[in-house]
């Protein structure tokens, strides 16, 4: 398959790597046999002797075991008992659905994780009609179904995705998943990146894309925000650049951005995807003022084509906060500690049951779904950015406006001791965190916060 894309020229899928699985391949027929046996060995201990018939759907990782019963069971009484269910079998990754809107009625679906599972490539889902025949405006590859399914999804209409899991468990692979996808669905007139990753180690590769498909900060940096100080200033920018496009859809008098790039005598408006690789460190340092920009862009920023996906390893009530949660309705879990960290991701519980290494939960429009997500790697996200760069040829830039300080203001907002500070920094050329809680005696958090506006500042460097 080939993707019409960079300046109309081909875009070719075998810049990505094969994952070399076939779908008939993911479970072998004993193992779905000796499964379907312990299954209904567990219903019989269980003193639930009503399984009329099992079906097996094979999926990359996690199979869904279709199991029919017979008539008067109580299926109230399977709710939660993963644990009766594992207890004395080898029997992992299991969780039990009910109900199950895919399968018949009568039927409960129980997904149990394979021998050998098998790697989901994001070409394999890149290739599929499910992908490319669809009319998503925004599509993203998510991965398999445990059905062996291909799942795709449109960002357009979510508008915005919260992604939340444990350390390692695939968060990051998700998000470059989600970007190359895009990157293979959209031309560069119709699309800019915002990439925030306060750790700066992440979204570094994406830098060649140029501007070709990152959008520019006023200062003429490409939007790859590597530190918490530029990451605040692009979300600012984003908030700017939201309120001129209203304005641009007032004065136009359309309902939205679709709307207003269907007019002939106006230029158009990419839509913008910023993606926040780990909401926890800016909220450390930015705080109140970070989660009010990150709030008011997911209110109201999707009907003028700005779309935000954030990222979190640590899913607690005062990082995924409720004002947060209200306005991302779709979300994806990878696998957590706890039933609590579920509930927090998805508002209920599954994600502590998952098997790791890219198994996830994507819940949107009511229905959650489980999913083996699809695999990219380094070599091929560079092979990907390095065509864009080469073949792009002289796009024009996407430059976010310059946020003022009449609505964020940095300098109202700043510590007490930003003055004393400044002059502690310059005496001792340069300090770090830990310098101002000992000198100062400051708490953590708080001498987080200072340090990072002493860079915003430029009193310090990064490098310090």
């Amino acid at each position: 398959m080939e993707q019409t894309n960079v300046n109309g020229k081909c875009f070719p899928v075998d810049l990505l790597s094969e994952s070399g699985n076939a779908v008939a391949s993911f479970l072998p027929e004993e193992e779905a046999e000796r499964k379907k046996k312990q299954i209904a060995g567990i219903f019989a201990w269980l003193g639930m002797d009503v399984v009329a018939s099992i079906e097996v759907h094979a999926g990359p990782s996690v199979s869904l075991y279709e199991v029919t019963l017979e008539s008067g069971a109580y299926l109230r009484r399977l709710r939660g008992m993963e644990d009766d269910f594992m207890l004395g079998t080898s029997l992992k990754g299991l969780r039990i659905v009910i109900p199950m809107p895919s399968l018949k009625t009568g039927t409960i679906g129980i997904e149990i994780g394979n021998d050998h599972p098998c790697t989901v490539a994001l070409r394999d889902i890149l290739e599929t009609s499910a992908f490319a025949d669809s009319n998503m405006e925004l599509p993203v590859a998510i991965g398999r179904t445990v059905a062996g399914e291909p799942l795709a999804a449109d960002l357009a209409a979510m508008p915005h995705l919260l992604v939340g899991g444990a350390t390692a468990q695939g968060k990051t692979v998700f998000l470059h998943s989600l970007i190359v996808s895009l990157l293979y669905a959209k031309r560069p007139d119709e699309l800019k990146f915002v990439l925030i990753d306060p750790k700066g180690v992440e979204f570094d590769v994406y830098r060649d894309l140029g501007d070709a498909f990152l959008a520019k900060l006023s200062d003429g940096g490409s939007a790859v925000a590597a530190d918490v100080g530029t990451s605040v200033d692009a979300l600012r920018s984003l908030c700017k650049e939201m309120d001129i496009r209203y304005a641009l859809l007032k004065e136009a008098q359309v309902r939205n951005v679709k709307e207003y790039n269907a007019l002939p005598s106006r230029k158009r408006l990419p839509s913008i995807v910023a993606v926040v690789d780990e909401l926890s460190e800016i909220l450390l340092s930015a705080g109140e003022e970070a989660m009010r920009l990150i709030v008011r862009l997911a209110q109201l920023a999707h009907i003028v084509g700005i779309h935000l996906v954030i990222a979190t390893q640590r899913p607690t009530c005062n990082i995924i906060t409720g004002t947060l949660k209200a306005n991302f309705p779709a979300r994806v879990a990878f696998r957590v500690s706890s039933v609590i960290d579920s509930r927090t991701i998805l508002d209920e519980p599954g994600a502590n049951c998952l098997m790791g290494c890219g198994d996830l939960l994507f819940s949107a429009n009511g229905e959650t779904v489980r999913a083996q997500g699809a695999w990219v790697d380094m070599p091929e996200i560079a092979r990907v950015v390095r065509y864009v760069h080469e073949h792009a040829g002289e796009a024009e830039a996407y430059v976010l406006p310059e946020a003022t300080n009449g609505e964020a203001c940095m300098e109202a907002q700043r510590d007490p001791l930003f003055e004393e500070a400044s002059r502690y920094a310059k005496r001792k050329k340069g300090v770090n965190a830990a310098d101002l809680q000992r000198h100062f005696a400051l708490g953590c958090i708080r001498a987080t916060r200072l340090l990072a506006q002493l860079k915003r500042a430029g009193v310090v460097k990064d490098e310090d």
